[in-house]
């Protein structure tokens, strides 16, 4: 609870999460979600990955959603424009949270969208930093400037 409360601080007072409520029916296994101020994450998380960082890790996806919808519609357009250059370059597969050690091998899905990147990079930047700073070693530089403004997006605009 108390790394929910020091997530519920970036956020503003209406977004806030109040409830987390663990899922026990079987057609979400594996699933994390959010609705309003509630966080619902599966149990099996707690039964196939019996390590805390991959709860940690669901927990920061979604935060990362209630961040990027009380981003100014500016940023938000910027991640868009993001999204756009990294699907081109085909380096959405960056951000996809199940890659890296320590979460659920089924997570992130960031070439959903850019709500879904924004929320990919808010857990991988904040818990898988320096496992994604050895895989951006490969990256062309015209691309990670691009990154590099991603995360300064997710970081910065609190």
């Amino acid at each position: 609870l108390l790394l929910i409360d020091s997530l519920n601080t970036c956020l503003p007072a209406v977004c806030r999460i109040d409830t987390l409520s663990i899922d026990h029916t079987f057609e979400n296994i594996g699933t994390a979600a959010r609705v309003r101020g509630t966080v619902f994450l599966s149990s099996s998380l707690f039964y196939l990955y019996p390590d805390a960082t991959v709860v940690r890790s669901a927990l920061f996806h979604e935060f990362g959603h209630m961040l990027y919808n009380a981003l100014p519609p500016v940023a938000r357009t910027e991640v868009g424009e993001i999204w756009e250059h990294l699907l081109r370059a085909s380096l959405l597969y960056l951000f996809r949270d199940g890659e890296y050690s320590n979460n659920a091998r089924f997570g992130g899905h960031p070439y959903d969208s850019p709500a879904e990147l924004f929320a990919s990079a808010f857990n991988l930047f904040h818990n898988s930093i320096d496992e994604l700073d050895v895989r951006l070693r490969y990256v062309q530089d015209v691309h990670y400037a691009t990154i590099r403004r991603l995360l300064e997006i997710v970081l910065l605009e609190r």
